[in-house]
């Protein structure tokens, strides 16, 4: 794992990891929803930050097993799960289970931070049972060519923070080549807009951003455009798109 605060996980990082989840957990269900799971499924997430995608699968499925990953598991700890959900603190890089050992293996925003990510991706896919299925959420950039200059500023600083930490902000891109590669046969990709603006419960950049301000001022960025670009956050009426989610799910052959 990378030495960025955005892949940190833990209390530290609760305010962006629960914005992450308002934005992205609907979808998530709805791909997880759609797959031909068993009625009591053995479930892996990687990287489950605050577990509110494991502690979903755990309640949806009751009679299933559910493990919990994550290398800093404090705020994964900090309120209960439910019986049948597992909690390991370990980095993915260390974390070798048996093969064959899950009908489903979920990953969002979590590889791209990753050097080793096509290894780690087709090493996971070998944990995964014949017929389950491996689900990655990525985010694919739009660059920094957004029409409000001070957007374009900080998102072009964040992108060469992500860059110098080892990040892939394109890598989402390259994910359904990879599982091919490992063997497995990609069933469905979902693409989904996201958005930079519209204020505090639809904004997710303000925090993400914020998560890294001192980092970004200490490359050359004016921290007046930091603050204009809280404003652009915070305004109901901006709408920016400065990346697309892209989720791509695979499936090992029966």
């Amino acid at each position: 794992m990378t030495n960025s605060k955005l892949s940190a996980g833990g209390i530290d990082d609760a305010d962006r990891l629960r914005v992450i989840s308002g934005a992205a957990d609907a979808p998530s269900r709805a791909v997880i929803t759609a797959l031909e799971l068993p009625p009591a499924p053995t479930v892996l997430d990687i990287g489950a930050g605050n577990g509110s995608i494991a502690r979903w699968v755990a309640d949806t499925y009751p009679e299933g097993r559910v493990t919990a990953l994550d290398k800093d598991i404090a705020l994964l700890a900090s309120e209960p799960v439910p019986g049948n959900c597992t909690i390991v603190a370990a980095d993915i890089a260390d974390y070798t289970p048996e093969p064959d050992s899950f009908d489903l293996v979920h990953a969002r925003f979590v590889l791209a931070h990753l050097a080793d990510r096509d290894r780690v991706c087709a090493r996971a896919l070998q944990w995964i049972r014949p017929g389950g299925y491996f689900v990655v959420t990525e985010p694919f950039s739009l660059g920094s060519c957004s029409r409000y200059p001070v957007a374009a500023e900080v998102l072009g600083a964040y992108e060469r923070y992500c860059e110098a930490t080892g990040f892939d902000l394109t890598w989402a891109r390259r994910v359904p080549a990879v599982m091919q590669a490992a063997g497995a046969r990609v069933v469905e990709v979902r693409a989904a807009a996201g958005r930079l603006g519209g204020g505090t419960g639809v904004d997710r950049w303000q925090p993400l951003i914020a998560r890294v301000a001192e980092e970004l001022v200490a490359a050359g960025l004016d921290r007046v455009a930091l603050d204009q670009f809280a404003a652009l956050c915070a305004d109901p009426e901006t709408y920016d798109i400065p990346q697309v989610i892209m989720t791509v799910v695979g499936r090992r052959p029966a």
